[in-house]
């Protein structure tokens, strides 16, 4: 029947009621977490064993300051692919920040707050990087796995640390456990130093510092330093550890990890599951001491075929500073023998100023007699610094090297023979640069960065690879001062290939 005005017409289909949205609720773990939220030392480091929730936490610590205009933040980690690794650090930033009301980008450097407020994001792969802060006013600075960061970074980049917010400047930093090394020696009041274990009535407990003759001096309370040194040179630190049991969202979230981390070799187990630092790893993993022979001279049936002193350059002179442990430039001298076996002769160790290098290099050529192998970087900055020390060392055969592999594949071959015993140590009795060299090729361990140095193994996998690379390197008996004249004796070389060829 036809609708009238009196006929209802049908009701709309009912829309459904759509499903209540949950809140994010973004806030830290009872426990560590909050601890170290709530933590007002000058200076603060969080870490201990591996899923404890220090890099939250710390991603957490600007939330607090977000409504102040001034506040300015950086984040740092040693190199910029660990910030952008997938599950890391700008990943779980960018769970945090956006929901509470701040915007940014990858391209933009870090996150910023409405009312001005920022963080950034940024890395400190090389110690000058700490030059590219010259001139920021920073309320926070934080280091994310601490123990990658030099001594000298850490403590320089401090001096960017401004209370230009009305918020005293302020520093803190995440870490695992580390075997050994400078972060270890600074919180080992807060370690039991029999079982290796952070002390549970020491978290959080906040002593006081001051530096004496670039050294720290410790107390327990502020005013028993600021007697000695004044109130402007006293600063506040803790320590708080976590592990995986603190962090119970993850456990529940990822029940197999702790099964992972049981399943790692022992010294890997000790340190990111039970928290322990200082555990003993033992030597490297691509020298160990008992390989290498050291004799007095070369034996009197050997004749010395080929031989170079290959340059690992540094160009920072050392400061002696406390943390300023700049890389060495080291010189090996390295011999190939008529009996197939390899001979150092000599290590030459320094720190100096890039023209202060540049003749020590020229001095030890004089020396030496022998071919000088010059390792450079890549771009157009290393072969600009490379061509002004090869016209230094005009007269002297000279060939140049630029590494195309990691240092641990470079390193390999010099290792296998070592391993066999070919490679071995010319040096008159208690020559203290053997020891050094020896120690520093036992430390070498590329995979878990506990070497502080690397520099002599760097120089004796390229005198080694440089001799095995079938490049005639000759070289004269004719003594110190020896010249080209003198080398170029035998007609076989082509000169200018000698002089002036490179191996790159």
């Amino acid at each position: 029947m036809p609708a009238t005005s009196k006929t209802k017409p049908p009701a709309p289909p009912a829309t459904p009621t759509p499903a209540p949205v949950e809140p994010r609720v973004i806030q830290p773990q009872v426990g560590p977490q909050t601890r170290f939220l709530q933590s007002k030392a000058d200076i603060l480091i969080f870490g201990g064993a591996a899923g404890g929730g220090k890099t939250y936490a710390l991603l957490l610590e600007p939330l607090f300051h977000r409504r102040n205009p001034l506040y300015a933040a950086v984040i740092f980690r040693r190199t910029f692919g660990q910030v952008t690794n997938p599950g890391g650090l700008w990943d779980t930033a960018r769970e945090i920040y956006p929901f509470t009301g701040a915007r940014g980008s990858l391209h933009a450097g870090g996150f910023k707050w409405p009312c001005g407020s920022r963080v950034k994001f940024s890395h400190l792969e090389h110690d000058k990087n700490v030059l590219d802060w010259q001139g920021s006013a920073l309320t926070c600075i934080m280091f994310d796995e601490l123990t990658h960061f030099t001594e000298y970074a850490f403590w320089y980049l401090q001096s960017r640390a401004r209370g230009m917010s009305g918020i005293p400047a302020y520093v803190r930093a995440t870490c695992n456990p580390q075997a050994k090394g400078w972060v270890k020696d600074f919180i080992a009041w807060w370690i039991d130093p029999v079982t290796k274990k952070p002390i549970p009535e020491r978290s959080g407990i906040v002593r006081f510092m001051a530096r004496e003759n670039n050294k720290i001096v410790w107390a327990d309370t502020r005013e028993e330093l600021m007697k000695r040194f004044g109130e402007k040179s006293v600063r506040s630190v803790t320590f708080i550890p976590s592990k995986l049991s603190d962090n119970k969202l993850l456990m529940e979230k990822d029940p197999s990890y702790e099964a992972t981390l049981r399943s790692l070799s022992r010294a890997d187990r000790e340190e990111l599951l039970e928290g322990k630092w200082g555990v003993d790893r033992g030597v490297g993993t691509l020298f160990k001491r008992e390989w290498f022979k050291v004799l007095p001279a070369v034996p009197g049936d050997v004749k010395l075929v080929q031989q170079i002193r290959y340059w690992d350059r540094a160009a920072t002179e050392a400061t002696g500073e406390v943390g300023n442990d700049p890389d060495w430039t080291a010189g090996l001298r390295l011999a190939k023998g008529s009996d197939g076996k390899f001979y150092i002769l000599h290590v030459a160790r320094f720190r100096s100023r890039p023209l202060a290098v540049k003749d020590s290099i020229h001095s030890y050529a004089s020396q030496d007699g022998c071919a000088v192998g010059l390792e450079h970087d890549p771009g157009s900055a290393g072969v600009a610094e490379i061509d002004d020390l090869v016209r230094h060392l005009a007269g002297f055969i000279v060939r140049t090297f630029r590494p195309s592999a990691d240092k641990a594949t470079r390193a390999k071959p010099v290792s296998i023979q070592a391993e066999a015993h070919n490679v071995i140590i010319i040096a008159e009795p208690g020559a203290t640069w053997v020891d050094d060299l020896l120690s520093e090729l036992e430390e070498f361990d590329p995979e878990k960065m506990s070497h502080a140095h690397d520099d002599q193994v760097d120089a004796l996998s390229g005198a080694f690879n440089a001799l095995s690379s079938g490049v005639k390197l000759f070289f004269s008996w004719a003594g110190e001062g020896a010249r080209n004249e003198e080398r170029l004796k035998d007609k076989t070389l082509n000169p200018e290939s000698v002089l002036y060829g490179q191996s790159d």
